[in-house]
């Protein structure tokens, strides 16, 4: 049939594409075609801060600066007034888990693993990594305490949470790392806490010249990687309003200090511990 003048040969209609039902998918499926994930409440698809080399070079600083703290303390001795006094940081009173207890104090590497360990199961940011470190120095200069062979892993553990839940606007639940301490309870992780909170008298303020000077210390005396390290900056001015104003809003709770009536706090700086129908342990158990 000839084209009518000026027109067009009318197109033909195009089958739909079949697919055979035993037909194999060969590779992966192209990313505009795979389906979508969304988080929930037992599942968060994010992606692992644990393998970026500025997290990995952070954790490796503070496991050497840890190291350091308890080579120093290696040689003290503690009589059992002290061991009563601290009992609830006692590995050898309340394990974490069934490894066995070496008496020794451990190497940087595990120290690392144990933190790396805690920064993936808590979801931990990087600014909660050095908030630990405060409160640890915190701990120990304002107490009699010391972090050593026996409460090493119980001490890191109760700074890490407490940091992250101090930094991040929804809590860390302690439920989260039974899985990786099965001998632990939310109990037993709550108590921790609460003795914790009473070493830094309640006080886990952190102002952002306090939390630079740790930065740069790390920085200075334990970073091999400056590469690495450098890709880790000091808090921006966004980052310091929100560790001034979480540190201050966590220990007026905790504390029953009142805030001055002009300091403005988001409502996201409230955590599940706010619902009076959440079941989960909640950060201080009372």
């Amino acid at each position: 049939m000839e084209k009518e003048r000026g027109g067009s040969a009318p197109e033909k209609p195009v089958a739909p594409l079949t697919i055979p039902a035993n037909a194999k998918q060969k590779g992966p499926l192209p990313s505009h075609l795979r389906p979508a994930k969304f988080n929930s409440t037992s599942t968060l698809f994010l992606d692992s801060t644990i393998s970026k080399p500025k997290n990995n070079e952070l954790m490796r600083t503070i496991s050497e600066y840890f190291h350091q703290i308890l080579d120093d303390n290696e040689d003290s001795t503690y009589d059992s007034a002290w061991r009563d006094k601290y009992a609830i940081f006692d590995e050898t009173k309340h394990p974490l888990s069934n490894a066995a207890y070496t008496g020794q104090i451990p190497t940087a590497e595990t120290l690392e693993k144990h933190i790396k360990n805690i920064f993936k199961i808590g979801q931990l940011a990087h600014e909660s990594l050095i908030m630990a470190v405060a409160y640890l120095d915190r701990m120990t200069s304002n107490t009699d305490f010391k972090m050593n062979a026996f409460n090493w892993k119980r001490t890191t553990l109760s700074c890490l949470i407490l940091a992250s839940k101090v930094w991040e606007d929804q809590a860390v639940w302690n439920v989260d790392f039974l899985d990786l301490f099965p001998l632990t309870t939310p109990y037993d992780l709550g108590q921790l806490e609460k003795k914790t909170l009473g070493l830094l008298s309640f006080d886990v303020s952190l102002n952002a010249s306090a939390y630079a000077t740790i930065y740069f210390n790390l920085k200075a005396k334990h970073s091999t990687s400056i590469e690495h390290f450098m890709e880790l900056k000091p808090l921006d001015k966004d980052g310091e309003a929100k560790l001034e104003l979480q540190t201050k809003v966590w220990t007026s709770k905790h504390s029953g200090i009142q805030l001055s009536s002009n300091l403005k706090i988001p409502r996201s700086t409230g955590s599940m511990d706010d619902l009076s129908i959440c079941k989960s342990p909640r950060s201080i158990i009372n």
